[in-house]
């Protein structure tokens, strides 16, 4: 029964949703707008710093945060990028989007499973990304419906906002941190027995000892 009744809830904002994913070609680029910037990766825009054509990263009728980012160096030319979205009622559709230099809005989808393509409560998603394909300050977009007395309201930027329908952006810091720099050998500890660890210009690297030879606990 509860299966029947989300696909009936869900149901109701596919027409509502087509006009959101029609205009998505037309999102207003926050390149072109002049935006507070927000240092702390993965931390929600502060009231009054939300470009203007999208909705918050939380919930404006109780002012929770449903979305966040958060970033680590994948390698030396590539973020790994977390994408979390999650708020008890909400709904969240399974596409999102994220801004890159190159393409503009590229699709990401989330993994987990959907009803008619909404996730309930909480979605989550992981990817790299070419550094050079972000900028210092680059955005997800995240359509989600809160339910309010009863009736889907979706991408509103208010409690007072009569027209929603608008993608909820998250910023994050879209560049690669720099290695720290090494000293000497012993600055580049990996804690893994099986590898060499040397300090190089200022760099640490690592390589692999042959196979068989000795370390504690065995061999490599």
């Amino acid at each position: 029964m509860t299966l029947v009744k989300d696909r009936l809830l869900v149901f109701s904002l596919l027409t509502v949703f087509i006009v959101a994913v029609g205009a998505i070609v037309a999102m207003v680029n926050p390149l072109q707008l002049r935006l507070p910037h927000d240092t702390l990766t993965g931390q929600a825009y502060v009231e009054g710093t939300v470009p203007m054509g999208f909705a918050p990263p939380w919930n404006p009728y109780d002012g929770k945060g449903f979305l966040t980012v958060t970033t680590d160096d994948a390698n030396a030319s590539a973020l790994r990028i977390t994408v979390e979205a999650s708020h008890d009622g909400m709904i969240f559709y399974k596409r999102l989007y994220r801004y890159d230099n190159v393409e503009n809005w590229t699709p990401v989808e989330f993994p987990q499973d959907d009803i008619d393509g909404w996730i309930k409560d909480e979605a989550s998603v992981t990817f790299d990304v070419d550094s050079a394909r972000l900028d210092p300050e680059s955005w997800v977009v995240v359509y989600a419906c809160a339910d309010v007395d009863d009736a889907w309201r979706c991408g509103c930027f208010s409690k007072y906002d009569g027209v929603c329908r608008k993608w909820s952006i998250q910023n994050f810091t879209g560049t690669v941190p720099p290695p720290t720099r090494c000293v000497a050998d012993a600055d580049c500890d990996d804690g893994n027995a099986c590898t060499t660890n040397t300090c190089a210009d200022g760099v640490c690297e690592f390589s692999a000892v042959p196979d068989g030879t000795a370390c504690e606990g065995g061999t490599c």
